[in-house]
This record gives structure tokens, sequence and C-alpha cells, in this order.
């Protein structure tokens, strides 16, 4: 709304490997070795907080799991991947839709189970426009607006 945009520090919550299907499957394609969940909680200026759970194809982002968490910490996670990996996201796009939220995410934004909440789903792609990570973040009821930029760090 015309002020300063609140800066965001990330603290990493858990990191696992997920088998199970879902929108991530869709936006990734198949991974026989799953897809590397990295849950973060994002703290936006001390005013609120959103959740994000990105997804990466655990055969070439296994490594993610054995990174220090301090490496992954108040970070950029498409700086990690650029760095990291050789996977840099030249390109994302995303979907928003209003759903109820679930408990996981409801606990670290610090609303009820149910609340209706944005739900951002974004799909990051690297060289080729290869889809890399599908992140869904939960974004609560709040009196700010939220700025969506897709344009990656350094990009046109």
């Amino acid at each position: 709304e015309g002020g300063a945009e609140l800066p965001v520090f990330a603290s990493i919550e858990e990191r696992s490997i997920e088998t199970r299907e879902g929108p991530w499957c869709q936006a990734l394609g198949s991974d026989p070795k799953g897809y590397v969940v990295v849950q973060r909680r994002l703290d936006i200026g001390g005013e609120f907080h959103c959740a994000s759970r990105m997804y990466l194809p655990a055969t070439r982002f296994g490594r993610l799991l054995r990174l220090s968490r301090k490496r992954l910490a108040d970070t950029n996670l498409k700086a990690v991947l650029a760095q990291e990996f050789a996977a840099p996201t030249l390109h994302s796009d995303g979907l928003a839709f209003l759903r109820p939220v679930q408990a996981p995410d409801a606990a670290l934004i610090d609303v009820a189970a149910g609340t209706t909440v944005l739900q951002v789903h974004i799909t990051g792609r690297s060289v080729g426009r290869v889809p890399i990570t599908f992140q869904v973040m939960s974004v609560p009821p709040t009196r700010f607006a939220l700025k969506l930029d897709f344009n990656p760090p350094g990009g046109g």
C-alpha cells in the first residue's frame, strides 16, 4: 500500500522426504526417490507469520536434507539451489486459492485449523524452463497487502 516492504525472516521447521502424491507431482513430474520437503516458518517483519513448504525432486536435490540448518536459515532458498546445485530459478509462476488451513500450517501461522487463508502455489523453473521447485505458502488474514513478485533475484 505504498509503504516500506516488511523484512522476511525464515526459520527451518522440518526437512523430510515426501512419497505421497500431491500437486507437486503434477508440477515437478515423477521422481522415484520422492520429493524433498523443506518446511519453513516465515516471520514477516514481526507482524505475522506465513507457512512455506517447498517440494523438490529428491533425485536431484536429496542433499538438501544433509545441508546444515544454519545454511538454510534466513536465506533465499533459490540462492542455495543456484550455489549448491547449479540450479538457478529463472522463472516462476503461481496460483492463489482461498482455502481452509490444515492443522500443521495453522500452528505455524498462529491461527485456528480451518481458518480461511490465502494459499499460493508457486512453481520455480530453471534452465530450459524445467520445473525444479513447487512451493505451497499459506498466508493468514492480515491487514497487510501481499506483494506477489515472481521474478527471481537479479532476474529481468
